[in-house]
Parts: C-alpha cells; structure tokens; sequence
C-alpha cells in the first residue's frame, strides 16, 4: 500500500521509465507501474508465486481497460543470484530506471543480499542515473538499522522521502531512496 500510494502520487516517477520490482509477490505495484512506464519486469524467487504472478499479468494484459499497458514480464530472482541478475540484464541490457522494493526487508539474512542485488543493479546505469525506491515497514529497531547500514556498506546514500512515514496497519512506514 504504501510505495503504491508514493507511486499514484508521484506518476512523473515512472513516466517511460523503465522499472525491475524486487520481491514483486502478485504484482499489484508492476501492473500499477506498467500504466505508466515503457517496460516492467516482475521478479520473485518462488516458483509458485511467479506461476501466479504470470497468470496476473496475462489476466491484465489481456484486459481492455488496460490495453494501453506496457507489455509486463515476470523472471525468477534469488537476491544474490549473480547468473539470474545476468540473465536479467541479458534481456534487458541498458538497465532500468528504477528499481522497486515493497515491504521485502523482513528477514535478516536477505538483507544483504537484497543491498548485492540492488548494487548490481544500480551499477549498470552509472552513477545516479538509477535509483532504487524502497518502502519499508519498521517491524524492529535492529532490521531498521541493518537497513541503512547494508546500504552504506555496499556504496550507496539512502535517504528517508520527507513526508512519506505513515501507519501501515499498525506499524510505521516510509519511503526511501537509495543511489549508488
């Protein structure tokens, strides 16, 4: 809920951009952004998920009150996973805009792995030409500094969006983002 309402209310975000989702579930924030941006890639590591993510986006795509829709696709992505992130960028070989994370940082041990990803992501457009929009839902203060910290760690600023920390559910939230 929270990077789609930043998202519906920042729309020149994602005006032909090309975006990756990160941990992208069933797509909801995909098939958002694929009303606006000239490409959308979907990725989640479990294979059931991507099977129901698929069926999503095939359910909008054929749609006709989203025929204007960029053309979606879903990719299996392990954070971390050097030749699935290759064979992303084989397909995709300039980049991408942007890159999306919704609610993803809630275990420990994907963290860093998810900052590697995000890192090699970035990289590929240079310098600030790329950045990574991540919504994030406190749940500890200790994931809350993990956060910031593997994102200093791997080379990159992170900074909070003024004006997005909210109550999702009963927890806070807000929007960051985050460049090489």
């Amino acid at each position: 809920m929270l990077l789609n309402e930043y998202l519906s209310e920042n729309v020149d975000l994602l005006r032909g951009c090309s975006v990756i989702e990160l941990g992208s579930g069933v797509g909801i924030t995909g098939i958002l952004c694929s009303r606006f941006c000239r490409e959308v890639v979907l990725t989640d590591h479990n294979d059931e998920v991507l099977k129901i993510l698929q069926k999503n986006i095939d359910l909008h795509s054929s749609s006709e009150s989203y025929s204007n829709c960029t053309g979606l696709v879903a990719e299996k992505l392990d954070w971390g996973n050097a030749d699935q992130i290759k064979q992303i960028l084989g397909s995709h070989s300039g980049g991408f805009d942007l890159v999306l994370g919704a609610d993803i940082c809630f275990q420990q041990g994907s963290v860093p792995l998810l900052f590697e990803t995000v890192r090699l992501l970035l990289q590929i457009r240079g310098k600030g030409r790329c950045k990574f929009i991540l919504a994030y839902v406190s749940r500890a203060k200790m994931m809350d500094s993990m956060v910031i910290n593997e994102a200093t760690r791997h080379g990159m600023k992170i900074a909070e969006v003024p004006g997005t920390r909210s109550v999702v559910g009963n927890l806070e939230g807000t929007i960051y983002e985050v460049i090489l």
